[in-house]
């Protein structure tokens, strides 16, 4: 599976930081910043202008447990608070089979998920 996402800026923190995200560069040149995780590629690609989907754009399963989400979470990434959200404090959401999402924005607008998978 191929993903593709559109930014204005490579270098903004969410793409700078990588690592955090168990990202691996694949390539870069003037047509986009080829990304690997977990055996999938996805296209980051540079778009002056781009209307944000209302929806998730990438999302990541995540692991540890929700105690852990808030101080485990890349530096600078901050959940967003959906009304939906049964925790409201920390704004992940619980869905009836059990598994937890809470969702964020990047520094270009896109919304991006974590999910624990019971």
């Amino acid at each position: 599976m191929v993903g593709s996402v559109f930014v204005q800026d490579y270098d903004k923190p969410a793409l700078s930081t990588k690592a955090n995200w168990a990202l691996i560069l694949v390539s870069q040149d003037q047509f986009a910043l080829v990304l690997s995780v977990g055996g999938h590629k996805v296209w980051v690609t540079t778009a002056a202008n781009f209307a944000r989907l209302p929806g998730t754009v990438a999302g990541w399963e995540w692991t540890t447990s929700k105690r852990r989400l808030p101080g485990s979470r890349p530096r600078g990434v901050n959940l967003e608070k959906c009304p939906f959200a049964e925790d409201r404090e920390l704004g992940i959401w619980k869905a009836l089979s059990g598994d937890q999402v809470a969702w964020f924005k990047d520094p270009d607008g896109n919304i991006r998920s974590l999910t624990q998978h019971y």
